[in-house]
């Protein structure tokens, strides 16, 4: 059959784990203040960004972990609804 859809939970799980795993560049970098040693124009604009910037970082850790939560709770229905099914069709309960 070449128009079938099947599941594969663990193939979702890897999914979900290699997009939490691309996280950590984006997370373990650290904003640096550079005002108070620096007196280039801009120091402190550059400085003043560093709250916003961490929240954004702290929103796109929330959304990737809640979108990888959901991945996996998906595929995990998903296989559970196939197996019920294959079980009804061969006759075996489901």
């Amino acid at each position: 059959m070449t128009d079938t859809i099947s599941s594969d939970e663990a193939a979702a799980n890897t999914f979900a784990s290699t997009i939490k795993e691309s996280l950590k560049d984006y997370l373990s970098y650290s904003f640096v203040t550079i005002a108070d040693s620096n007196t280039a124009r801009g120091s402190a604009v550059h400085d003043s960004l560093k709250g916003g910037l961490n929240s954004a970082l702290s929103a796109w850790r929330d959304l990737i972990e809640s979108d990888a939560a959901v991945i996996e709770s998906a595929a995990e229905e998903f296989g559970d609804l196939d197996n019920s099914i294959a079980q009804g069709l061969m006759g075996i309960g489901g």
